[in-house]
Parts: structure tokens; sequence; C-alpha cells
């Protein structure tokens, strides 16, 4: 039997010039500032990136049908590092199939909760792009 693997690639931030993308959730409420560029301080898992691909590793569960069809590739996946922690809008933006989508989501959801990001000393939302690896 093919040995699984499940490589989460090390975070990627989207790096550049500090970049401030504005969410108006209703008409009524202030406007909340979401950094997909550059941040003071990056959002980070507990414990560091190390931790985060150990942490993948011992809670992914690879899908049977997916294993069964030879499916494999990268998933990228899409969130935002609340103020707390907590992680939120959680988005496939690519990905071979719905199983590993459906695998990566269920993942993310499952997280602790992160250090959040900070810009000129204070608390930010971060919007973060993490690819996840699957193969065969």
């Amino acid at each position: 039997m093919n040995k699984l693997l499940i490589l989460p690639t090390l975070l990627l931030s989207l790096h550049g010039i500090a970049q401030k993308d504005t969410v108006n959730v209703d008409a009524m409420s202030p406007i909340e500032e979401v950094f997909s560029g550059e941040t003071d301080k990056e959002p980070e898992f507990p414990g560091g990136s190390q931790e985060m691909m150990k942490w993948i590793s011992e809670s992914v569960n690879y899908p049977a049908q997916a294993v069964k069809d030879s499916i494999a590739g990268k998933v990228y996946v899409q969130f935002i590092v609340e103020k707390d922690g907590t992680l939120s809008e959680i988005e496939i933006i690519r990905s071979p199939h719905v199983l590993l989508s459906d695998e990566v989501t269920r993942l993310v959801k499952a997280m602790p909760n992160w250090s959040p990001g900070k810009f000129e000393g204070e608390t930010v939302r971060v919007r973060y792009i993490l690819p996840i690896n699957f193969s065969l």
C-alpha cells in the first residue's frame, strides 16, 4: 500500500505593501479592516508553524474515497484570524477535489485559536492563505 503523506506547506501570508481590505457588514455597523498584507506581527498558530504542521499531520483524515480514486493535490484555504484569535470566513480558493476541500475546511474549523496579528501596536484582523498538500 502506498504511504499517505499530508504535508502542510508553510504559511503563506500575502506579503508586500500593507493593504487593508474594507468589509462593511451592514449600513449601520462600523467598518472592520482586514489586513491581507504586511503586518507588524503576523498571526500565529499556537507554538508556531512547526507545531501547526504537526497538528495538521496528526488531525487530518485523508478521505477514503480520495485514496481509492487516487485523488491528490494541493488545497489552498483562506481564512481570517480575528482579533481574539478565532478563525472566520473559511473559504477554499483552489482544490483538486471537493473531498479534499471538505477535509481542509473541517481541519481549519477544528484548529485552536491563534495569536492574532498586530499593526502599529493594535490587534487587527488578518486574512491568511494556507496551502495543504495531499499526496499518495
